[in-house]
């Protein structure tokens, strides 16, 4: 009995302790730094990343376990027979293992922080790796698990990790023999860490984006900091930090040509001046390369020259105002759940781009790290959002107060110092992953989780860490007291009209305002995005909005005898706790075809608009667009229209600067005509781009 009592105390179970401690989130894990995937020397680091020989992609069918309570796990788990398989990266529940659950505000389990339920049911992958003794050090990259995993490596425990849409790395190195090695991941459905991811979704399982291992040298580049300084004239400064060991590097413009070639040696900053530079926004979204050689690896950057500021209450990036027309987008794909591909990230931003939306709010977690070079590259604005919501709260404190009058209660864990520093290290997983994406210019502190010291602690973290970007959060409802002026703008959710024109007469409030979310997309909707136009563009402080939200979160029911796919909602699964069909609110369907609120949204975003001249035949064209001149991306041609059909056809020559107007004048407006008559004016773009062809209809 005292030699089975011992081998349970040393087990693999045994090991499981971590995920009820506030203060264990990563244990055995690789310090934070920014995404990269290093290449062999003499490889080009600019081609996918599939393609570099240090990374060895671990995708595929695992050996599946599902246990529906962590006190069925055995004691020696790693070692029981693995007769079923299930596909990484995805969620369990879209095989046959438990249930998609479809919340929004309500916690799926018993609030009792820091503890779940004893009755966690709980995923166990396997998977042999193979291994060749080569001098280099081998890491294992997990790039998203819900909710934590413990890792196993052969017969021992190398660590465990927890913030759901973060990367956890761990050396695997000493826990591995030449030969065949079995790695053993166990993932729990629920842990402390879901106190703080209450995020409005269908809640699924398991390891749903890549996993792969990094073979890297010894001495080795460890991260990077690139930073970029506007100066005028088309000047910049490019500071670059390296951590690790020391490099070499070349920044080469997009036809080639070098810029500058420079040393950066470990743990100091070089600084780069550099003339005539373009400039990065989302209408010229303009990306410089930066090769980075170290030892036997070379790692490419992709480096968009770009400011963000607030000057005087008003948003600048490169020196202009801008208005932020946005959506709100979760990871919700009706085949794959949580998992993103390249392919299905890019089809969504190509969507978003061909009608006319030049923002994204990643609500509310960061996305894959490939998601932001993709919108680095088709030019979009992103609001990077911490994997922090604790919306369930509100509930909870409803219950202890009887007061549904007081929303501060959303705050609980916002003030409670056991989760103080869980909450700041959720913001460290989030600017340290992309702080070299030009595309992000808001890190946002999270979503719905109220303000109080743990909020302030994670936004003065986070300006320690960047001070090239603004802090925004919108939940400022407060339990202790904590002032929220660290946060430069003020953020709004679904205020009205009256309420945005009110927040101008704040004579103590001297911010920007932006909507983080605005519009909302269920059923018929959005049918107020013209009127909230008009306000956003009635002054610069306003800084635009998002529109909730981008997709139907749904998975698939079966066919109808039509042989049409049949989509759930919350209650559709056998759940009984549930927000019924409040996932259904997007401007898409989960396969992606649209509403008919995209085109609204389309319309609504357009970059040019046209109203009636002072003269006989004269319209003034009105742009929209902050960086670009209307007249060189677009064509137009017009139509005269009666009952009859189509009465005369032309094109329009005209030339808008950025936020400006012209006057055209069309001939055949003068003429007479029988019957009423109209005229319809079509913008198309005028030559093939990353996400349109020539010819296609903008507005």
């Amino acid at each position: 009995m005292d030699i089975l009592k011992l081998a349970a105390e040393n087990s693999p179970r045994s090991k499981m302790i971590y995920h009820e401690d506030t203060q264990a989130l990563h244990i055995g894990t690789l310090d934070k730094h920014c995404y990269f995937v290093p290449f062999a020397k003499g490889q080009d680091p600019f081609e996918n990343r599939k393609n570099s020989q240090r990374m060895e992609l671990l995708n595929g069918n695992w050996g599946f376990r599902y246990y529906d309570s962590i006190i069925d796990l055995e004691d020696d788990f790693i070692h029981e027979k693995f007769e079923n398989t299930i596909p990484v990266p995805s969620n369990w529940q879209l095989y046959g293992y438990d249930k998609p659950q479809y919340t929004n505000v309500c916690y799926p389990i018993p609030f009792d922080p820091p503890f779940v339920p004893d009755d966690i049911p709980v995923g166990v992958y396997q998977r042999e790796y193979c291994y060749s003794h080569d001098g280099m050090d081998r890491v294992l990259v997990f790039e998203g698990v819900d909710s934590c995993v413990y890792l196993y490596v052969n017969d021992s425990f190398v660590g465990y990790s927890q913030v759901s849409h973060a990367t956890a790395e761990f050396d695997i190195t000493p826990f591995l023999v030449s030969g065949r090695n079995v790695i053993t991941a166990a993932v729990l459905k629920w842990c402390d860490g879901t106190y703080l991811e209450d995020q409005d979704k269908i809640r699924l399982s398991g390891i749903f984006r890549d996993v792969y291992v990094l073979s890297r040298p010894k001495m080795r580049l460890e991260n990077y900091i690139v930073k970029t300084i506007l100066g005028e004239n088309g000047s910049a400064r490019l500071e670059f930090t390296v951590f690790g060991c020391d490099v070499s590097a070349k920044l080469c413009d997009d036809d080639g040509v070098t810029m500058a070639q420079f040393s950066a040696y470990d743990g100091e900053s070089v600084e780069i001046k550099l003339e005539n530079v373009k400039l990065w926004s989302a209408e010229t979204p303009y990306l410089y390369r930066l090769t980075i050689n170290a030892g036997d690896e070379v790692i490419g950057e992709e480096v968009g020259f770009r400011d963000v500021k607030v000057d005087k209450g008003v948003v600048k990036i490169n020196g202009r105002a801008v208005k932020f027309k946005g959506v709100n987008r979760h990871d919700s794909y009706p085949d794959t759940g949580y998992y993103a591909s390249y392919e299905q990230m890019r089809a969504d931003l190509v969507l978003m781009k061909k009608h006319n939306i030049n923002a994204v709010r990643t609500s509310h977690y960061p996305n894959s790290p490939v998601f932001y070079q993709l919108c680095d590259r088709l030019g979009l604005y992103v609001i990077d959002e911490a994997d922090l919501e604790s919306h369930g709260c509100v509930e909870v404190y409803y219950d202890y107060k009887w007061d549904y009058s007081d929303y501060n209660g959303i705050a609980m864990l916002a003030c409670d110092e056991r989760f103080g520093n869980a909450i700041k290290d959720r913001g460290e997983c989030l600017v340290k992953r992309d702080i070299n994406r030009p595309c992000v210019v808001f890190w946002s502190l999270g979503n719905e989780s109220g303000y109080g010291k743990n909020m302030l602690d994670e936004a003065e973290l986070i300006k320690r860490l960047d001070d090239t970007r603004l802090v925004h959060y919108e939940s400022t409802h407060c339990l202790d007291g904590t002032s929220d002026s660290v946060l430069d703008v003020v953020s709004g959710m679904y205020w009205d009209l009256n309420g945005l024109k009110g927040y101008l007469e704040k004579p103590e409030e001297n911010r920007p305002l932006v909507q983080c979310e605005y519009c909302h997309a269920m059923g018929n909707g959005p049918g107020d995005l013209e009127d909230y136009h008009n306000v956003f563009y009635s002054n610069e402080r306003f800084c635009g909005g998002f529109v909730w939200e981008w997709c139907d979160h749904s998975v698939p029911l079966g066919k109808t005898a039509e042989g049409r796919i049949k989509y759930g909602y919350g209650g559709d699964f056998g759940e009984r706790h549930n927000d019924s069909n409040f996932c259904m609110d997007g401007l898409v369907y989960p396969d992606r075809t649209p509403h008919t609120g995209l085109l609204e949204v389309k319309q609504v975003y357009r970059p040019v608009r046209v109203t009636k001249g002072e003269s006989e035949g004269s319209f003034v064209f009105s742009s929209t667009l902050e960086f670009v001149n209307a007249g060189d991306i677009l064509d137009c041609r017009y139509e005269i229209t009666d009952k009859n059909g189509i009465i005369h056809i032309g094109r329009v020559d005209f030339d808008i600067e950025p936020m400006g107007s012209t006057v055209v004048n069309i001939p055949n407006d003068t003429e007479e005509y029988e019957n009423e008559t109209f005229i319809r004016f079509i913008f198309t773009a005028k030559e093939d781009t990353d996400y349109c062809e020539n010819g296609y209809e903008v507005c």
